[in-house]
């Protein structure tokens, strides 16, 4: 055994009056309204972008132009809005990914304990269990900041994970936009 193995329990000490409610309070509560201001976001992109696809496959399908005089789209003149169209719809699938909910993760509310809380729906804990650990758990200064740090790091993870997708969808969206006008340019000038 080598000293990295070996758990020093020594008596956690924590500060003294309000301020460490203030900081769970506080933090908690900056972390849930950013999770809505994402969510929000997300929600936004998922709006513009099904507009705008809408208004692409009404063009493409032919009820939205009149290109040339005779009335026909050539292949060409399509490419800028179907590309314009497969990075929206990727733009609209990352921002989806980005508001759902992560029911996979789980987390150990006790760090030492078997009782496992899961977002899960299929794993259901007895009431019964859950109140004794709650009772557990109120009783001791110790695991409720355990509870409550807890609960930050999960909610950071999440803050996480909606970030990372959210940006990659406005990456897409813009990367669409960007291009799908380009080529639109080139068509035009060409």
């Amino acid at each position: 055994m080598n000293n990295n193995d070996i758990e020093v329990s020594l008596p956690k000490k924590f500060a003294k009056g309000s301020g460490k409610e203030t900081l769970f309070r506080v933090t908690i509560r900056g972390q849930i309204a950013l999770i809505g201001i994402m969510d929000s976001k997300a929600n936004l992109i998922i709006s513009i972008n099904t507009l705008l696809i809408t208004g692409v496959l009404g063009f493409l399908s032919g009820s939205l132009y009149f290109w040339n005089g005779d009335r026909t789209l050539h292949l060409s003149d399509r490419i800028p809005f179907v590309i314009f169209l497969i990075f929206s719809l990727a733009a609209i699938s990352f921002a989806i990914l980005s508001t759902r909910t992560d029911l996979h993760l789980k987390k150990f509310l006790i760090l030492q304990s078997p009782l496992q809380f899961s977002l899960s729906h299929h794993k259901k804990i007895p009431i019964k269990d859950y109140l004794r650990y709650m009772e557990e758990m109120l009783a001791s200064n110790e695991r409720i900041y355990e509870n409550l740090s807890v609960d930050l790091y999960f909610l950071s993870r999440v803050i996480s994970r909606k970030s990372r997708f959210l940006n990659i969808s406005y990456m897409l969206f813009l990367a669409g936009l960007i291009l799908g006008i380009l080529l639109f340019l080139v068509k035009l000038l060409f």
